[in-house]
């Protein structure tokens, strides 16, 4: 909860969880840390409203409405159904964005094609690309012809986990 921390009183932080297990933990930690700028919402994101299979293999943080990610982190141990909403709307209920961290499990293409995402609207964004499931170049240049400027970054110890940075030109 450090990005609460550094909210302050004047800012917000959100949270998207779809799982009750994960969503109980948020919850607790909110309620423990005395965060009253956190706002947390038990949803999955998703390209469109509805439902959807979510498939969740032994590590619930790797759950992804993408199967073949699931499987790619030790199988789908279990599917379960849940409400989605989409990034444009939760957009809508909170307004313009300082940072927006995506991390969607292989969902991003998705996600953000499913929203028209301008920087005057979303500042800052982190996308978590895992390349495996997408290209993070596809990642990279549909923010560009947003009008992000965007970086990509590899950590070295992983050939599969990509960050996407991207930012409103007068941010940098």
């Amino acid at each position: 909860m450090s990005a609460a921390r550094l909210a302050g009183h004047g800012g917000l932080v959100g949270s998207v969880e779809p799982l009750d297990e994960i969503f109980k933990l948020l919850s607790a930690n909110v309620k423990l840390n005395e965060l009253d700028n956190v706002k947390l919402v038990k949803a999955c994101i998703a390209g469109e409203k509805g439902e959807r299979i979510l498939y969740v293999p032994r590590s619930p943080i790797n759950a992804s409405l993408i199967r073949g990610y699931a499987e790619l982190m030790g199988g789908a141990r279990r599917a379960i159904k849940v409400r989605t909403t989409t990034l444009e709307d939760l957009l809508k209920r909170i307004g313009d964005v300082d940072l927006l961290k995506l991390d969607v499990e292989g969902a991003e293409m998705e996600i953000l094609t499913s929203v028209y995402l301008v920087p005057e609207q979303v500042g800052r964004l982190v996308v978590e690309v895992h390349a495996d499931v997408v290209r993070p170049f596809s990642v990279s240049r549909l923010l560009e012809k947003r009008g992000y400027n965007v970086i990509t970054y590899l950590p070295e110890n992983t050939t599969t986990q990509v960050f996407i940075y991207a930012a409103h030109p007068s941010l940098l």
